[in-house]
């Protein structure tokens, strides 16, 4: 609810939510998962691979060793 109220108020904004879920089955659960809630709200969703390559300028502080 609060991604619609931010691009209620920020329409010029993208506006997503970051989430790793997937819209596949719902493993019978009572209620739907977060890509399916997004889509019936029409609210954009991203997951993390996609979030870093659109924010790729960012240092995200992590190291890999090897």
């Amino acid at each position: 609810m609060h991604s619609q109220h931010m691009a209620k108020d920020f329409p010029d904004e993208e506006v997503f939510i970051v989430t790793e879920e997937s819209n596949s089955e719902n493993d019978l659960k009572l209620f739907k998962k977060i890509p399916a809630i997004c889509q019936i709200l029409d609210i954009k969703i991203m997951n993390l691979p996609e979030l870093s390559g659109k924010f790729a300028e960012l240092d995200l502080g992590i190291n890999f060793k090897k």
